[in-house]
C-alpha cells in the first residue's frame, strides 16, 4: 500500500481566504500493475480525501470511500480454424479432391499486463501438404499487415512430401521485439493459404490414411513466451486445439486392373477386317474413288492397245 498526503503550503494556511474553502484532493493518474500475482480483489485505493476547515481548525473531517481497481485483463491465447473458401471458417474441413485448396488461421491474443520475453508463435504442419510463405499473411486486429514484427524461422520444406513418413515440421514466427508488446498485448492473425496435399507421394498419403482409404491429419499451434513473475521471467507454453483435414485416398491400379483397361481398349480398337467392312468414311471414299478411276481409265487403255494390236495383226495378215 502506498499512501499519497497533500499537504497545504504555510502561505496558503495563512491567507485571508483559507478558512473559508473546502479542499479536494483528486488523483487523476492512471494505475500501472506491477506485481503480475496480484488479483483485482486484492487492490484497493483512496481516491479521494476531504475535510472542512474553519479558523485555522479542522472539523468534520471525513474520509473518503475506498474505491476498488479492477483492470480489465487479458490473458494469452491461442486458436486455429480452417476454410476452403476464406469465408467459412471451422475446426474440420473434408477436400473432395487431393488438388483442391484450403487455408489455415491461427489467432493468437497476447495479455496486456505481462511483461513479454521470447514470444514465439510455432506451427506444427503436417509435411504432406504444400505451401508457399509468401502465400502466408499477418495481420493485427484491424487487419493491418504486422509482418515486420516477426521474423520467420524455417526448416527445409523441398522434398518432405514425398519421402512416405508420417511427420509434421515446425514452422516459427518469433516475434522481434518482445519488450513492444509488454503490457500492450493485442490480437494477432497468421494465415497459411492455398495450402493443399497434391505434390504429397503416393507413400506419403497412404501413411495419412486408414485401412479404409480415409485419409486424416491434424495441424496445430503454440504459443511460446517468458514472462515477469515476482522478477523472474519463467517460460510458459500455451496449445492450441488444432484443424483436421479430411480426403479420399484414391484408388492404385493394380497389374489386374492395368490387364482389364487394356483388353477394353483392344476391344474397342477396330481389326484390319473390321475396317474393310466398316462403312466409308469421306476419306475411305476419296480413296476408292481415285482407285477406281485409274482402274477404269487402266482397263481402257489396255483395252484399246489390245484392239490396235489385233488389228494390226489382221492386216499382216491380207497383205500375205
Amino acid at each position: 500500500m502506498v499512501n499519497v498526503v497533500a499537504t497545504f503550503s504555510p502561505e496558503l494556511v495563512k491567507s485571508d481566504g483559507f478558512n473559508i474553502n473546502d479542499y479536494t484532493l483528486r488523483n487523476f493518474g492512471k494505475f500501472n500493475i506491477d506485481d503480475q500475482t496480484k488479483k483485482s480483489d486484492g487492490m484497493r485505493v483512496v481516491a479521494n480525501g476531504k475535510s472542512a476547515i474553519t479558523n485555522n481548525v479542522i472539523k468534520d473531517e471525513q474520509k473518503a470511500k475506498d474505491i476498488d481497481v479492477s483492470p480489465e485483463y487479458t490473458e494469452n491465447s491461442i486458436t486455429d480454424v480452417i476454410s476452403k473458401d476464406g469465408k467459412d471458417w471451422s475446426q474440420e474441413v473434408t477436400l473432395d479432391k487431393l488438388d483442391e485448396k484450403y487455408q489455415i488461421k491461427t489467432s493468437v491474443e497476447l495479455g496486456n499486463h505481462i511483461d513479454f520475453k521470447g514470444t514465439t508463435v510455432e506451427f506444427k504442419l503436417i509435411d504432406a501438404q504444400s505451401f508457399d510463405m509468401k502465400n502466408v499473411t499477418i495481420t493485427d486486429f484491424e487487419g493491418k499487415d504486422v509482418k515486420d514484427l516477426f521474423e520467420f524461422e524455417l526448416p527445409k520444406l523441398d522434398g518432405l512430401n514425398k519421402d512416405g513418413k508420417k511427420s509434421d515440421v515446425t514452422v516459427k514466427a518469433k516475434v522481434k521485439d518482445p519488450s513492444k508488446l509488454s503490457r500492450i498485448g493485442g490480437k494477432y492473425e497468421f494465415t497459411f493459404k492455398d495450402v493443399n496435399i497434391a505434390d504429397a507421394s503416393q507413400d506419403e498419403l497412404k501413411a495419412l490414411a486408414d485401412k479404409d482409404g480415409k485419409i486424416s491429419f491434424i495441424n496445430g499451434s503454440t504459443l511460446n513466451w517468458e514472462d515477469l513473475t515476482q522478477g523472474e521471467y519463467k517460460p510458459k507454453v500455451l496449445e492450441s486445439k488444432g484443424t483436421k483435414v479430411n480426403a479420399k485416398l484414391p484408388e492404385e491400379k493394380t497389374p489386374e486392373s492395368k490387364k482389364e483397361e487394356t483388353s477394353k481398349a483392344s476391344e474397342t480398337k477396330p481389326s484390319e477386317k473390321q475396317k474393310e467392312s466398316l462403312p466409308n468414311t469421306g476419306e475411305t471414299v476419296k480413296r476408292n474413288t481415285i482407285a477406281g478411276i485409274l482402274f477404269v481409265a487402266f482397263t481402257s487403255i489396255a483395252g484399246l492397245i489390245g484392239w490396235k494390236l489385233k488389228h494390226q495383226q489382221k492386216d499382216n495378215s491380207v497383205d500375205e
